[in-house]
């Protein structure tokens, strides 16, 4: 990260918002190519960018192979469908974008995006006024506080919904 002050920090939560997307775009160009997912996920980022102006921004992964998590919980995300094809050819293109577009992103082998954002956000809560959380995992707003809200996709990619304290009352009790 930058070193100036840090007003107000946006943590995008990159695998939440690139699942959104991939479900949210049409899935290939006129050749074929799959880039919904892609696509959307700068689409969103820029969008989030203009609307929340951040002073910093980090994007957090889930580290590819398992997590510790699976080894802790038998059955840990056995439910869970596997990924289509045409997302996991644009999963690993994630990272390397990042990187070419100088945005800061956190991965950890062995920990999951919500991981790390909890942790980001431990670290950053007393030093700074504002954390914004971009992601759909509502697991999520267990984080919320006076200082820390979510930005949530609520329809596609087109329409949002800040989650504060009040909000997160009202949604979950």
């Amino acid at each position: 990260m930058l070193n100036y002050p840090m007003s107000h920090l946006v943590i995008v939560d990159g695998h939440a918002v690139i699942h959104r997307a991939y479900h949210s775009i049409p899935p290939l160009t006129r050749n074929g190519q799959p880039v919904n997912a892609l696509y959307g996920f700068y689409s969103m980022l820029l969008s989030a960018i203009d609307v929340l102006k951040p002073s910093h921004l980090v994007v957090c992964l889930d580290s590819p192979g398992p997590v510790s998590r699976s080894q802790e919980f038998i059955g840990y995300r056995a439910k869970r469908k596997p990924a289509e094809a045409n997302l996991l050819v644009q999963l690993p293109l994630l990272p390397e974008t990042l990187k070419t577009a100088n945005i800061p992103s956190i991965a950890i082998g062995g920990f999951e995006a919500d991981d790390l954002i909890a942790t980001v956000t431990k670290k950053y809560t007393k030093k700074i006024k504002k954390i914004t959380i971009i992601t759909g995992d509502k697991d999520l707003m267990q984080l919320v506080t006076d200082k820390i809200n979510l930005f949530v996709p609520v329809r596609g990619l087109s329409e949002t919904k800040i989650f504060g304290p009040a909000e997160v009352q009202d949604k979950l009790g």
